[in-house]
């Protein structure tokens, strides 16, 4: 009886450690994604998935999307639910631009050779991030498989706004925008 319960208090205190572990995560990381920023500054924001219209959110002042957001018709029949290479594949769809359904991985889109890419941002292209790449200062792309999003509008002093989806994110539309200096680092695929 003894031995069962060593055994019993043993895992007791085996399993709180793990919880405890579980429940720890750092400020900066959650789901592959690592916050480069205080919270008090960021610029990129998750909205719900029924902020669909031509408008981004509050804090995108000046900032506006060519086509409204429909994603009763986004599809996973070529990508998995609210991963970025979802998002990107059908966003990229509603304004009838294509891309192959074996990309792979957000970082591996930018080399691949049936598509044109280039540094200078292109609208409505997509833009992929290597695996631990720091996106626009704010977050580090997967350190793995990296990062794709869309790019929904260039200003004139060449900034960026880019929608994206991703597990690490709380919603299945992010908008970020990205610093001209910063654009001009990336790599955007054109699609077809």
């Amino acid at each position: 009886m003894k031995k069962i319960y060593t055994l019993l208090v043993s895992f007791l205190v085996f399993s709180g450690t793990l919880i405890s572990l579980a429940s720890f995560q750092p400020r900066s990381v959650h789901a592959g994604m690592i916050d480069m920023t205080d919270p008090q500054d960021t610029i990129t924001q998750s909205v719900a998935p029924q902020v669909i219209n031509n408008h981004v959110p509050s804090g995108f002042d000046g900032w506006t999307i060519d086509k409204a957001i429909e994603l009763e018709n986004f599809t996973s029949d070529a990508y998995d639910y609210k991963q970025c290479t979802w998002w990107v594949y059908n966003r990229a769809k509603e304004f009838d631009i294509n891309y192959s359904t074996s990309m792979g991985n957000g970082g591996d889109w930018q080399f691949n050779s049936n598509y044109t890419v280039t540094t200078t941002p292109q609208l409505h292209s997509a833009v992929s991030f290597f695996p631990g790449q720091i996106v626009g200062n704010q977050w580090q792309a997967d350190p793995t498989y990296g990062h794709v999003a869309f790019v929904e509008a260039i200003h004139p002093d060449g900034s960026i706004l880019i929608s994206q989806s991703g597990l690490g994110f709380n919603d299945v539309i992010n908008y970020q925008i990205i610093s001209a200096s910063d654009a001009l680092q990336l790599h955007y695929v054109i699609g077809k």
